[in-house]
């Protein structure tokens, strides 16, 4: 934990111990020996303090103004895991830290769906959903190939080419099963119900994939499997129509498949580990289809049943506050809505009461008209089970500091009568304490019950009660509204952690690497306010002050806090230069609103130049910080360095070569020529990009020297291709008078036609080149031969219709030769 502080506070707070309680600041309750005085000292202001035996006063709180602004503290947001449990309340506890701990609801819920299923009818649910889900995942079977999907659809295809609706044996008896899960109506014959089973999604799609780990996604699956359970059933009964001893409704399978799983709950040690028994059962009947046949029984379908039917209400209640209550200001007026006694009346307690009283539900009756006999004991034992320990997850709200979450509200007498419920806590708390310092007898009963309190009467919630008690317990207090908000004001729930998670997992398995074995993991994360970034926001780690360590590439930033990520992703130019114009808008208009800057208005943000944007938000997040922009300026200089390479040296050489041309062969380079002006054009609108004047002259140097010794090599290459073409000549006199006849004729119709004399003027000399400095002399060789051969050949290329084509490829071989 100390790690993670240090990181994501950027080294402010080093561990654990800096969210020690202040030397001027004592939380502890009275002992023995002293007497405990409260006196007053001006309008709404009290002093509270510690009389000592030799007449020393100690007070409890500073006397100085805005004393809290310094006081640290830490909200924690807990899972139920039992590692960070005892962590925590170690911390709490024993060391006695302005932590505060609070649990998160998700796994609360799930937990106690879970919970619910241990402990109705000796774990026979759990058992249900552990084979359901078995079943239910048969299309991504086996090792997650999915290939079971295929053979399921192509079982199903067999026996529909094969069998009738009267000749196929299983489908006789589970055909008015199927209609009924279909809601076909009473009309439906079971040539109706043949013709219908092709078309069913369970033999197209592979649907949601159960997984125990993942909250709440049987209860997905059951409301896309169940409607498929007796049309799978039907395909599996065909499939081992042979093996009779695969019957799932045999009462000799049946009452193996209870032994089995009796002889492996009681084989386990105390608590029942059905992941072992599932293990012990597929051991023994086999996997695949064979198993599933086994499992898909008339009472597991029931069970099922009743799991849906009661676990929907606390389904639904998941799915809505992940939709609606997604900021720590949705979590502020939710826990102000459950304070006191709201949480009794909750939607999804009252909906889970209902199941036993709505008689009209069509699913609760399918389930109590069955033949399954412990029907109606499940759903009301499994009904209560889960009303019980979500009430007992959701009276936190009854505890501090949930309880005076009121405070913050707007309700000006709600406000008044939670300080009054906070004054006389906080009074029975100095007299419990108090009773248990001074009176020896009453100690055998004050203490326990002063220890099962400390599981919520914190040292931050002390420092709380003294905040108020210092203002007269008035709902203005600033000390303690400060303080309560701190431990209210804090994200509702851990959905966006597990959604990291799930990245870092994925990234994690595309092998070892750096990503899957840090401690603190790289992890991407967008705003909901942005669009998606071309470059998603990356979180890094930071240099450990204490050890030194630091891994090169990685940069530590505080969750949570947009600007700073912002900040950190704006330091490395060569990711924000790839963002897209309505990205930066996006990100600047976000910025904006966070900073309520002044200096320009929100509606100018969008006409405003893409340069411009970048140097608002560089502004913004800097903070005056000079260093932070100078490294920016550095990693702008840095950025620009990689574009001296080979596209840059390309378009020059490009260039170079068309200026020594005459006009009538650039017209057939045309389209070389228009790409060149592209490129030129793109590399003026880049943006924010900048070069190092210091490299400047050097650079250009370096490249006026490099144009020369091209220019060079060019006219070699043209005085070789003149001592060739006299020898070829001289061997071949037919073809130089072509040549020269074809020359001729096509300046006399170039020259007639635009009215110019036989021999045209040379072009201009291009203009000077921007200055990138060449690469290395070895790589600039290879890359240019690899240039110009594509380059040329691909412009050229109109002239193996030609008798001139071995000439013009012995001239190409010359050139790119030459050249290099």
């Amino acid at each position: 934990m100390s790690h993670q502080i240090n990181l994501c506070t950027r080294g402010r707070f080093a561990d654990l111990d800096a969210f020690s309680v202040p030397d001027r600041i004592n939380v502890s309750p009275v002992k023995s020996g002293e007497e405990r005085f409260v006196r007053r000292v001006g309008i709404n202001k009290q002093q509270a303090g510690f009389l000592q035996a030799d007449g020393t006063e100690t007070l409890l709180l500073p006397s100085e103004p805005n004393w809290w602004v310094s006081v640290p503290l830490l909200v924690t947001q807990l899972d139920q895991g039992s590692i960070g449990s005892a962590g925590c309340a170690f911390a709490t506890h024993s060391l006695e830290k302005l932590v505060q701990n609070r649990w998160d609801i998700f796994h609360r819920s799930v937990r106690d769906v879970r919970l619910a299923l241990q402990h109705t009818a000796n774990a026979v649910l759990l058992q249900a959903q552990m084979h359901s889900t078995y079943l239910w995942g048969l299309a991504y079977r086996p090792f997650g190939t999915g290939a079971f999907m295929e053979q399921k659809r192509r079982m199903l295809q067999v026996m529909m080419m094969r069998e009738t609706p009267d000749t196929c044996i299983p489908f006789r008896g589970l055909w008015e099963q199927i209609k009924d899960d279909l809601d076909m109506g009473d009309s439906a014959t079971a040539q109706d119900v043949w013709q219908a089973l092709p078309d069913l999604d369970g033999f197209h799609c592979k649907q949601t994939l159960p997984k125990v780990s993942r909250w709440f996604s049987w209860n997905q699956s059951a409301e896309e499997q169940l409607p498929f359970f007796h049309a799978l059933k039907l395909v599996l009964a065909y499939e081992f129509a042979s093996s009779e001893a695969l019957d799932s409704e045999e009462s000799q399978v049946a009452g193996n498949l209870d032994r089995l799983c009796s002889e492996a709950a009681s084989s386990s040690a105390e608590k029942i580990n059905m992941r072992d028994e599932f293990s012990k059962i597929k051991k023994q009947l086999g996997g695949g289809f064979r198993l599933a046949h086994a499992l898909s029984s008339e009472r597991l379908f029931r069970r099922c049943q009743i799991i849906a039917l009661c676990t929907r209400p606390t389904w639904t209640w998941y799915a809505n506050m992940v939709k609606h209550v997604t900021s720590p200001l949705h979590g502020v007026r939710r826990a102000i809505e459950m304070a006191d006694i709201g949480w009794r009346s909750d939607a999804h307690l009252r909906e889970t009461t209902a199941v036993l009283c709505t008689a009209s539900d069509p699913l609760l009756q399918k389930v109590l008209s069955s033949d399954l006999t412990e029907a109606p004991s499940l759903v009301m034992e499994f009904t209560l089970q889960v009303l019980k320990h979500r009430a007992w997850s959701l009276s936190r709200h009854d505890a501090p500091p949930d309880s005076y979450a009121a405070i913050l509200g707007d309700c000006a007498r709600s406000k008044a009568d939670t300080c009054r419920r906070l004054a006389a806590d906080h009074k029975a708390l100095l007299a419990l304490e108090r009773a248990a310092a001074t009176s020896p007898g009453a100690r055998k009963v004050k203490v326990p019950l002063l220890k099962d309190l400390s599981a919520v009467i914190t040292p931050a919630v002390r420092l709380m009660f003294l905040s108020f008690e210092a203002d007269c317990y008035s709902p203005m207090s600033p000390a303690g509204t400060h303080l309560l908000k701190g431990m209210l004001h804090c994200i509702p729930d851990s959905k966006v952690v597990e959604d990291l998670h799930g990245v870092i997992r994925m990234q994690s398995k595309k092998g070892k690497n750096k990503l899957g074995n840090l401690p603190s993991r790289c992890v991407r994360i967008s705003d909901a306010d942005f669009s998606k970034l071309a470059v998603p926001l990356e979180v890094m780690r930071l240099e450990d002050n204490g050890t030194g360590h630091n891994d090169a590439g990685y940069t530590g930033v505080c969750l949570g806090h947009a600007e700073r990520l912002v900040k950190f992703f704006f330091r490395d130019a060569g990711r924000h230069n790839r963002l897209t114009m309505s990205d930066i808008i996006a990100l600047a208009q976000h910025l904006h609103s966070t900073f309520a800057v002044s200096d320009v208005e929100a509606s100018q943000l969008p006409k405003s130049l893409r340069q411009d944007l970048v140097n608002m938000i560089v502004k913004w997040v800097s903070e005056e910080d000079v260093e932070y922009q100078d490294a920016v300026m550095a990693s702008i200089a840095d950025a620009a360095k990689p574009k001296m390479a080979a596209s840059v040296i390309g378009t020059e050489l490009d260039e170079l070569i068309l200026g020594d041309m005459p006009l009538e062969e650039q017209r057939d380079f045309r389209p070389v020529t228009e790409a060149v002006a592209k490129r030129k054009g793109q590399s003026h609108r880049e943006g924010w990009t900048a070069e190092s004047r210091k490299h400047a002259g050097k650079a250009r140097g370096k490249f006026k020297k490099a144009a020369a010794n091209l220019a060079k090599a060019k006219a070699k290459a043209k005085a070789k291709a003149k001592a060739k073409a006299k020898a070829k000549s001289a061997v071949l006199p037919n073809a130089a008078p072509r040549a020269k006849r074809r020359a001729r004729d096509v300046v006399n119709v170039e020259a007639g036609d635009e009215d110019m004399p036989q021999e045209a003027a040379p072009p201009a000399p291009p203009a000077a080149p921007p200055p990138p400095a060449p690469p290395a002399a070895r790589h600039l060789r290879r890359h240019l031969r690899r240039h110009l051969r594509r380059r040329l050949r691909r412009q050229l290329c109109f002239f193996l219709m030609t008798p001139l084509w071995p000439i013009w490829r012995g001239f190409l071989r010359l050139l790119t030769h030459g050249l290099v």
